[in-house]
């Protein structure tokens, strides 16, 4: 188990097709997420911004990895470099939150010792809140690490596609 709840990935694909071909054959292979009838590639392809995460019809996980990235020209083709990671705005708001019970919990930790007659279980339930928290993120994130290797597979092999 991966306790890193904050990793990416970097990844590059490099193909032998033309910069405009290779854009094409991704997001023909790309689908809306709002319209999602099948598992397959869902997001937004275009030259200079992609995001693509692997959409299941009737299940939301926020915690599935996304590909974020770009399409320059090469020498011998098209590269798409880019990083597999949460979703950014998943990674922001957990960061803030355990952030702020972090805070909360220097807080607790400072009026306990100023107050001796303040209670040391209200530090105890902020600990165990953090914990669990970071624990419940850990474990969904990777309940979807399978979904990395299958973007770099379904991501080859939607540009090759002639």
């Amino acid at each position: 188990m991966n306790i890193n709840a904050f990793e990416s990935r970097e990844v590059e694909f490099e193909f032998q097709l033309p910069l405009q071909q290779a854009v094409e054959n991704l997001h023909a292979n790309v689908g809306d997420p709002k319209e999602i009838s099948t598992q397959g590639m869902v997001g937004s392809v275009s030259r200079d911004d992609c995001y693509i995460y692997r959409g299941v019809p009737g299940t939301r996980n926020s915690f599935r990895p996304t590909f974020y990235g770009s399409f320059d020209s090469s020498e011998t083709g098209t590269v798409l470099r880019g990083t597999i990671s949460l979703n950014r705005v998943i990674r922001k708001f957990m960061i803030l939150w355990l952030s702020l019970v972090a805070v909360v919990a220097i807080v607790t930790l400072i009026t306990v010792f100023k107050n001796p007659a303040a209670s040391w279980s209200s530090l105890l339930h902020v600990m165990i809140m953090l914990t669990g928290v970071y624990l419940l993120f850990v474990v969904l994130k990777n309940k979807c690490e399978p979904d990395v290797e299958w973007l770099k597979a379904n991501i080859a092999t939607a540009v090759n596609k002639s």
